[in-house]
């Protein structure tokens, strides 16, 4: 209605049940795990920008743009990652 995050609103969006979430863990259970991962280690870094309750919600939303473009995914790890290409030059 009024466009405002409050806390409870990021406490929603925690909710592992949230249906993006769910989709998300059916359709690429690996960008899943690596969200939640992500989002449980953001929890232990102190911040001023909002605290760890945002921090969280954007770990666990930051690749939710794979569920609509997965072909970019595929495409990214066609070429290799960083990692890969690091340990070809050695």
């Amino acid at each position: 209605m009024f466009n405002i995050t409050t806390r409870f609103t990021l406490l929603e969006l925690t909710d592992l049940n949230n249906p993006v979430l769910k989709r998300l863990n059916m359709e690429a259970p690996g960008t899943y795990h690596h969200a939640m991962l992500l989002g449980n280690l953001v929890d232990t870094v102190p911040g001023d920008r909002g605290g760890p309750l945002k921090a969280r919600v954007m770990a666990y939303y930051h690749d939710i743009g794979k569920l609509l473009k997965p072909s970019i995914t595929r495409r990214i790890r066609k070429r290799g990652s960083t990692s890969t290409r690091r340990s070809r030059r050695r």
